[in-house]
């Protein structure tokens, strides 16, 4: 009972706090682009993640309420994790890599003016410990079979390239972040490839993260596998039923 308090306060704080920053930024922030907001992967990290929060949130009443979820049911909630787990650990890793590289060119100096520091932490960093704080609270399994998995977060690449391409051709060349304007189509296309090689790379991480998870925290804790452990060791009837029957060959033979 405690631990699944415990997840409704972790998913209920992380979705005020992302609720909160959501209104924030689609309320002070208005980018120069075709579709706004909508042009941004970090904007769909950060709204799927919203998403996937308020489903946990309600999987966590659920669970309180003691009904049992579908099988059906667990699987998206696991596939929906494992994208948003992929998608804000790349984000936060890449961002934060070209931030520390060159911090102009990811974040230019205009935009740092209205864009407030603690926005810009929770938006590419606090996104990412949300979803490693979900995988050490709360057991998820991986989707199988594993090429499904891994694909899953590329999938997501490729209609975001697609989204974001049609969103340079209709704000007249011009690219969703400031540093892929600052490159020729000829660079920023391969980029976009390289990431979603490398998304497909963190997805694979992410399988070896669960599975870490469920062997060193989440089985030593979970009744149901413990239970499948004992059902699997012989009861005392049927210890004295083999004893029995071992005897009775035993006399049979003499």
């Amino acid at each position: 009972m405690i631990h699944k308090l415990v997840n409704l306060i972790f998913h209920g704080f992380a979705l005020a706090c992302g609720i909160y920053y959501s209104h924030w930024v689609f309320t002070n922030m208005h980018p120069q682009v075709w579709s706004g907001h909508a042009a941004f992967l970090t904007q769909w990290s950060h709204v799927l993640q919203n998403i996937l929060l308020f489903i946990l949130l309600l999987d966590d009443l659920r669970a309180l309420s003691g009904s049992r979820g579908r099988n059906a049911w667990r699987k998206f909630i696991d596939a929906f994790f494992s994208i948003m787990f992929t998608l804000t650990t790349m984000v936060g890793v890449m961002f934060w890599g070209l931030y520390f590289w060159n911090k102009d060119m990811i974040l230019p100096p205009a935009a740092q003016k209205f864009y407030p520091a603690d926005v810009n932490i929770y938006q590419h960093g606090i996104v990412a410990v949300w979803m490693w704080l979900e995988l050490l609270l709360r057991r998820h399994g991986n989707i199988e079979p594993a090429k499904v998995d891994v694909a899953l977060t590329p999938a997501l690449g490729l209609v975001y390239l697609a989204w974001s391409t049609l969103v340079m051709y209709m704000s007249d060349g011009k690219w969703p972040y400031p540093f892929q304007r600052s490159l020729p189509n000829t660079v920023v296309i391969p980029l976009y490839v390289a990431a979603l090689l490398l998304s497909a790379a963190f997805a694979v991480f992410k399988r070896v993260m669960v599975r870490f998870a469920d062997g060193a925290i989440h089985s030593s804790v979970d009744p149901k596998r413990v239970y499948g452990q004992l059902k699997e060791l012989p009861t005392e009837s049927a210890k004295e039923s083999k004893s029995a029957a071992t005897k009775t060959k035993a006399a049979a033979k003499k």
